[in-house]
């Protein structure tokens, strides 16, 4: 019988997946317009991570300690709400899986370009989907890079401030 629900399972998921795997086309956004795009821009991170169900849509919420603020007021900490997750309290688990969202870690520093979600109370959405988000790296020297979900890697340093002129040629923090 356990096996049975573990095929069922797999056969969901794959069913799933196949829904899922549409194509999706993202327009690429520079640094400038993503930081044109976002309420908030902060450095922190993942503490928490948990999946929930909000209305009929699973999601990851993850908790962003910040440690940092390059754009907007945004709180000592924040709800990041992720498209997908798993819930594996169903009596057949389910598992959502979204091409190009991003994936945050636990205790993952990231950077994170951000936008209110209405759906969840204080939570926010990472703006451009993947591109929103940067993995901040630290090498054996101590040097910081900020590695986007495509690959390239930026020194962090440049990259705030880069952030900082989008941010102040937009008119301010706000």
């Amino acid at each position: 019988m356990h096996s049975l629900k573990r095929v069922a399972t797999l056969l969901l998921l794959g069913v799933g997946l196949a829904g899922v795997s549409q194509a999706t086309t993202l327009v690429s956004l520079s640094t400038e317009q993503l930081a044109a795009q976002s309420d908030n821009i902060v450095i922190g991170t993942c503490t928490q991570l948990r999946s929930a169900w909000v209305d009929r849509t699973l999601v990851t919420l993850a908790t962003i300690s910040v440690s940092e603020s390059l754009k907007g007021d945004a709180a000592q900490e924040v709800t990041l709400v992720v498209p997908g997750g798993v819930d594996a309290s169903r009596p057949v688990p389910v598992a959502v899986i979204y091409p190009d969202a991003p994936f945050v870690g636990l205790r993952d520093n990231v950077l994170l370009f951000l936008n209110d979600e209405a759906a969840v109370a204080d939570g926010f959405s990472v703006v451009g989907y993947s591109q929103g988000k940067y993995t901040i790296l630290r090498d054996a020297s101590g040097h910081e890079t900020a590695s986007a979900a495509r690959g390239e890697r930026v020194d962090l340093a440049t990259f705030k401030q880069q952030i900082r002129n989008a941010v102040e040629a937009q008119g301010g923090n706000n």
